[in-house]
């Protein structure tokens, strides 16, 4: 009898051990084999969040002022700006053109007339394809406005007093690239041309005798705004992001 319990013994024993061996592996003994750990893939770029830009600009050579972006996700931007055309400016652009014989006199007194002083108005959309900081093309439209008394004498009218409107719509694209020098902080660069597609110039005055020979004057400045107003801008603004 004790032989028959030793066979019986070593006949269970392969079983049991393979039985051992499964509950190990479920157990994740290390009799089990290795297996491979899975590693999170790496998640794509995020999308933007929604920003707001707030920036100190000028465009050369007209413009001074601030602008307004606010950027919602895919890097599309909304911006709004204002500004004015400095008097200085138009001086300083007079002085380089009549120094280089670009025009005369009387061209330089007709700009400072028409530009000094003006209100710039500009609502655009960009996008940025590389992100925030990157590239960044964008299309807007401009609108130039300026009111003032003028003297008639200055358009060869005898008359007291005049007054002078010129408004000046224009599209305006750019090129530019814009950059974080310091976390929040931003500056833009831009390249970009802006192309009147229409204009309005009018001479009022309340000599009634005059008022035709202005009018004749006002058509002739239009003419003058038409051949000119539009030309290549270099913009530079800097900014904060919040």
């Amino acid at each position: 009898m004790r032989w028959l319990a030793l066979a019986l013994c070593l006949a269970a024993w392969p079983s049991g051990r393979a039985s051992a061996d499964d509950d190990a592996s479920a157990l994740g003994s290390p009799r089990s084999s290795t297996v491979p750990v899975a590693h999170a893939a790496p998640r794509p770029n995020e999308p933007s969040q929604f920003a707001l830009d707030l920036n100190a600009s000028t465009m050369l050579p007209l413009v001074v002022g601030a602008t307004i972006g606010f950027e919602v996700p895919g890097h599309v931007v909304f911006r709004v700006g204002a500004g004015i055309v400095p008097s200085a400016y138009v001086d300083a652009i007079n002085s380089v053109g009549m120094g280089w014989g670009a025009y005369g006199t009387e061209a330089a007194q007709l700009a400072s007339t028409l530009l000094g002083d003006a209100t710039f108005l500009e609502f655009g959309i960009a996008i940025r394809p590389a992100g925030t900081a990157g590239i960044e093309l964008a299309v807007s439209y401009a609108l130039l406005w300026t009111h003032r008394r003028v003297s008639p004498s200055t358009f060869g009218v005898t008359a007291t007093d005049a007054g002078l409107d010129v408004t000046i719509d224009a599209v305006h694209g750019e090129l530019a690239w814009q950059s974080e020098p310091i976390e929040h902080v931003y500056f833009r660069i831009a390249l970009g041309w802006a192309q009147s597609f229409d204009h309005h110039v009018t001479l009022a005055t309340g000599d009634t005798a005059a008022q035709s020979e202005l009018r004749g004057c006002a058509d002739a400045l239009a003419v003058t705004v038409g051949r000119y107003a539009f030309g290549p801008t270099l913009g530079a603004s800097l900014g904060v992001r919040f």
